[in-house]
Order: structure tokens, then C-alpha cells, then sequence
């Protein structure tokens, strides 16, 4: 007989860190009735999973919302190497789906999406430094024909070059 998997706890830190548009309240608003207060959740049996979800990487001032500085980055990462997290791409965790019991008891997935040539700049070199894998996730008909107004997107070659890196 084959053990049942145990289920995956997705905790889905930030998307587009840059904060959300209104202040969190642990009060619901009027008119919202909150069942928080009459159910419990279950107990945690299996790994924690932190997905961070990252767009462009930039020192400019002025910068959209979509993007951190490589400081902020590398501070992210170092503060969840010293919380006990591993790190694994994408693919890594779906690997784990039927066999949950053996992933680490905090996983941290790191997202980069659209793209940007930040990674290639910015972030692939931190994630090297760091010795940390990643996900990147390419809009691969912006790449030949980008929309007007969003940051400089990647080459085919610097794309070739994060896959290369072992760390994508």
C-alpha cells in the first residue's frame, strides 16, 4: 500500500515585493462577517514554503514599485539562509510533490519574472555569491519585439548564460 503524501504548506510571502497598496487590518471592514475567530487552522504536517516573487532589480531612484535594490535582495536571501531555509527552483519543488517528507523543513523558491536584464546584471551575480538557485520565468515574445515602457529585457545570450549557471 502506497503511504498517502502529505499535503504542502504554500506560504506565499510577497509578489512583486514592493509592499501592498493598502495597509493590512486585522479587523475586517464593515459589512465582512470573519470566520477567523471560529476556525482554527490545522496543524503544519509538512515543510513550510516561502515563494518570493521578484521583477526588476535597481538602485535608480524613482523605480517602479516592481523593483528592489540588489542590497535588498541580498539581505532577503542572507536573512532566510540565517532562518534555516533551503532554496530550490521551481522545478526542484514540483519534483517533491509526491514525496513532500522529503524537503526541508523551510523552502524558500525565488521567482524572477519577465525577463529584465537586472537578473542577468544584478541578481544572477548575488545568487552566485550566495550559492542560491532561482526560477526565471522569460515573456519570450517581449525579448525580439518589447512593449514600449518596461525595463530593458534580457538577451537570448545572457539568457543562455543563467542557464548555464546551474542556479536556473
Amino acid at each position: 500500500l502506497r503511504k498517502p503524501a502529505r499535503p504542502l504548506l504554500f506560504l506565499l510571502v510577497l509578489c512583486s515585493i514592493g509592499g501592498f497598496p493598502a495597509p493590512l487590518s486585522s479587523e475586517p471592514g464593515p459589512g465582512v462577517h470573519s470566520l477567523a475567530t471560529e476556525r482554527a487552522a490545522p496543524p503544519l504536517s509538512g515543510p513550510v514554503i516561502a515563494v518570493l516573487c521578484y521583477h526588476d532589480i535597481s538602485d535608480a531612484p524613482g523605480a517602479p514599485s516592481i523593483t528592489i535594490t540588489p542590497a535588498l535582495l541580498r539581505a532577503q536571501i542572507r536573512g532566510l539562509k540565517g532562518g534555516g531555509w533551503a532554496f530550490l527552483s521551481l522545478s526542484e519543488l514540483l519534483a517533491h510533490r509526491e514525496r513532500p517528507g522529503d524537503l526541508p523543513p523551510r523552502v524558500a523558491v525565488l521567482t524572477f519574472d519577465d525577463g529584465y536584464r537586472s537578473f542577468s546584471e544584478r541578481a544572477l551575480p548575488i545568487l552566485r555569491e550566495e550559492g542560491v538557485k532561482a526560477t526565471l520565468s522569460i515573456v519570450t515574445s517581449f525579448l525580439d519585439a518589447p512593449p514600449p515602457g518596461i525595463p530593458p529585457l534580457m538577451s537570448w545570450e545572457q539568457i543562455r548564460d543563467a542557464d548555464r549557471s546551474g542556479l536556473v
